[in-house]
C-alpha cells in the first residue's frame, strides 16, 4: 500500500498519483504502482503477431500500423520515465484522445508542476505485444517492472510513495484518428 503524506491539494494530487497508476479504466491491479517516467530499455521486445494455422495473414500495412500504435505507447512510457526532469503534461495530453480518462494524468502533472512538485517513478518495459482489434483499433499489452516511485515537493520532501512492483501488465486501447494513433484507454490487467 502506498504511503501518502501531506495535506490539502498536494495530498489530493498524491492520491491521484496512486489512482492513475492503476490505469485510466477499471481493471484488476497487481498492487500499487506509481507514475513513472518513460524509458524503453534496449532489452524491451516487441512481439508482432504473425499468421498461424487457421489465422488470416496480417493485411498489407497492418504490421506498419501495429508498429505505429506501439510507438505511441513507447512515447507514453518515455514521457512517464522523464517526469523527474520534465513534468511534460502537454506531451502526455497530446497522445490521448480528448475523452480518454487518462487525460486526468496530464492534468495531474500540470497541477503538480505548478506547485514545484515532480513524480519520481520509473518503469522498465519488458515487452510490448500489439494486436489489431478491427479497422482503426489496436491494443498494445505491456509488461513492465516498476521501481519505487511517488512524488516529491520543491524541497525534495516525500509527498507520496509507491512500492516497487514486478511483472505488471497494462493494456492500451488505441484508435486511429485523423492519420495518427491515440490512446483511448489504459486498463490494468
Amino acid at each position: 500500500m502506498p504511503v501518502l503524506t501531506g495535506s490539502g491539494k498536494g495530498f489530493a494530487c498524491a492520491v491521484l498519483l496512486v489512482a492513475t497508476l492503476s490505469g485510466c479504466a477499471s481493471g484488476a491491479t497487481s498492487g500499487p504502482q506509481s507514475l513513472a517516467p518513460h524509458h524503453t530499455p534496449p532489452t524491451a521486445s516487441i512481439a508482432v503477431p504473425t499468421a498461424g494455422p487457421g489465422t488470416p495473414p496480417l493485411l498489407a500495412g497492418q504490421a506498419t500500423q501495429l508498429a505505429a500504435a506501439t510507438s505511441v505507447v513507447k512515447r507514453y512510457y518515455s514521457v512517464l520515465n522523464n517526469l523527474h526532469d520534465d513534468m511534460n503534461a502537454e506531451g502526455w495530453s497530446a497522445i490521448f484522445t480528448p475523452k480518454c480518462p487518462c487525460q486526468i494524468q496530464a492534468r495531474s502533472v500540470r497541477y503538480a508542476r505548478s506547485r514545484g512538485e515532480r513524480y519520481i517513478d520509473r518503469v522498465h518495459v519488458l515487452k510490448y505485444t500489439p494486436s489489431v482489434d478491427g479497422p482503426g483499433v489496436a491494443d498494445v499489452l505491456v509488461l513492465f517492472n516498476a521501481a519505487k516511485g511517488g512524488m516529491v515537493g520543491p524541497n525534495n520532501q516525500t509527498l507520496s510513495y509507491a512500492a516497487p512492483a514486478q511483472r505488471v501488465h497494462r493494456d492500451f486501447l488505441l484508435v486511429h484518428v485523423e492519420g495518427r494513433w491515440l490512446i483511448a484507454r489504459i486498463t490494468a490487467v
